[in-house]
């Protein structure tokens, strides 16, 4: 007898210590303690104004971000996650602070050896726009021609990432200014070679009167089919590269 209660007392210490132990985990759940964080991939959004065909959003959303364009003319064929339609500065200033970096491209053509050519004025932007950025506060890069006055800007070119077609690689300098935020960059060097691809012009030409086709091949934009955009697009390639960068500096923070 006393064995069989010594049993069934055993038995119910067992249950009741099961009961609490499970309770304290209930607890714990609810409260969100004593248990290791669960782990969410974070995806960091980006605005990409001026975007164009989103040649720079490809490159940006390759590398692991969530991009929305921003442009005054129609992008059906946007490269990015998100079109806007509307004026890039205006929206910049109204949502800039919801995203968590911001890449501008505004208008070239103000810089570009063509425009020097045929004696034509086009807008500077690039003072308003990064003037603007920088009352945003947020990171952000500014990409031009190489001519255009930016400051300790980051040259990049198509032959860096072995970007062409067939045995002729593309020659494409962009410039790329860094703000409120910084890295050592190390990039690829540049490999120039007299076979090559040059990208010009707004209207778009280059030296050997390649087709769009070819060009749409050299720059990695499948999507582009209208020639004066893929004159004037960035290669993803290149924003890929800052966009990994960009990803670890803000995974830092």
């Amino acid at each position: 007898m006393t064995e069989h209660l010594n049993i069934l007392v055993h038995l119910y210490v067992q249950v009741y210590c099961q009961r609490l132990y499970f309770l304290a985990l209930f607890t714990l759940a609810l409260t969100n303690q004593g248990f290791p964080a669960r782990i969410v991939p974070m995806t960091y959004k980006l605005l990409d104004l001026f975007c164009g065909v989103g040649g720079a959003g490809a490159g940006y959303s390759k590398a692991g971000f969530h991009v929305t364009g921003v442009d005054h003319i129609d992008q059906p064929n946007y490269g990015g996650d998100n079109f806007i339609k509307a004026d890039a500065l205006d929206y910049l200033m109204k949502n800039g602070r919801l995203y968590d970096a911001i890449h501008a491209s505004p208008p070239c053509q103000a810089f570009s050896s063509m425009s020097a050519i045929h004696n034509r004025k086009h807008p500077d932007l690039i003072k308003d726009t990064r003037t603007l950025l920088n009352i945003v506060s947020k990171p952000w890069i500014i990409e031009n021609v190489p001519s255009a006055p930016l400051e300790h800007h980051l040259m990049l070119c198509g032959t860096m990432f072995n970007l062409g077609y067939g045995k002729k690689s593309l020659i494409r300098h962009r410039s790329f200014e860094i703000g409120k935020w910084g890295t050592d960059f190390n990039p690829p060097p540049c490999k120039h070679t007299k076979d090559s691809i040059c990208i010009v012009g707004h209207g778009g030409t280059d030296k050997n009167h390649h087709s769009p086709w070819i060009w749409k091949k050299a720059l990695g934009i499948e999507w582009g089919t209208d020639r004066s955009q893929l004159a004037q697009a960035i290669p993803p390639a290149y924003t890929h590269f800052i966009g990994t960068y960009l990803l670890q500096y803000l995974s830092s923070l």
